[in-house]
């Protein structure tokens, strides 16, 4: 499998800590960036639904295999429309819950800042 022009399964020997620690680090600082329940979200969700689906939860990561299956002839297109359809409807479901949960706030534009009066 090609990531990033890199074929993931010949990285063997001296060159798997390199790797490692690449991983670690990008994934350090996606979840110090992005915060820790996102993170702990993803993880909550990739160990709930990996057995069940593989637990892509975005449409690019369920694109990515289905699309080299069928490429290299090992599969097909048939449960594309899962892996397109199940994350933008649970995408935009969890917006308008979003939304209804933060009704009351609304969205606000910032407060003016007025200049103090010169004195005279």
């Amino acid at each position: 499998m090609w990531i990033c022009g890199r074929d993931i399964y010949k990285s063997r020997g001296r060159a798997e800590v390199k790797n490692y620690l690449t991983e670690f680090i990008g994934t350090f600082f996606l979840v110090l960036t992005i915060g820790l329940a996102i993170g702990f979200t993803v993880v909550v969700g990739a160990f709930a639904g990996g057995g069940i689906s593989g637990g892509a939860f975005n449409p690019a990561v369920g694109l990515g295999p289905i699309l080299y299956s069928a490429l290299t002839g090992a599969g097909g297109f048939g449960n594309l429309w899962l892996y397109l359809v199940g994350p933008l409807a649970g995408g935009a479901v969890g917006a308008l819950v979003s939304n209804f949960q933060h009704a009351d706030e609304g969205i606000r534009p910032p407060a003016a800042e007025t200049a103090p009066e010169p004195k005279s």
